[in-house]
């Protein structure tokens, strides 16, 4: 069982791009994984520039084999379009709540990562409480 997650960024204003995250979206992992390696919005960008990804790393990384238990040895994010051949999947949001909901939801804006759960109210900032409570 997985646990989805969508990761954006705010672009400019008004304009957001996501991707969805399949595995793991929980903020113990994909939320302490953005706060503490992604984080500036030039790696953002490279990670979202990836398309919707199957498990996210602590680094982009090159292209592995995605059927190989092996290829995250090295803590590369999975991505179905680099990895696995799958068509690329960016979507463009405009405005924010046009992004497509999922379990929990990632925001890097202005610098920090802000966090939303489908039974919250509103994005709250990615603090180590929320990651060490989800």
């Amino acid at each position: 069982m997985s646990t989805n997650s969508r990761i954006a960024v705010k672009l400019g204003k008004g304009k957001y791009k996501s991707i969805n995250s399949h595995w793991d979206g929980y903020p113990s992992w994909n939320g302490k994984l953005l706060k503490e390696n992604y984080t500036t919005l030039d790696k953002v960008i490279e990670l979202i520039e990836l398309g919707s990804i199957s498990v996210l790393g602590v680094k982009v990384g090159k292209k592995v084999d995605f059927d190989s238990f092996d290829s995250n040895k090295n803590k590369n994010t999975l991505a179905y379009h680099r990895d696995s051949g799958e068509v690329l999947q960016i979507d463009a949001h405009k405005p924010l709540k046009e992004i497509p909901s999922e379990e929990y939801i990632y925001l890097f804006r202005n610098g920090k990562w802000y966090v939303k759960r489908d039974n919250w109210k509103g994005f709250r900032l990615l603090t180590d409480k929320i990651i060490d409570k989800n």
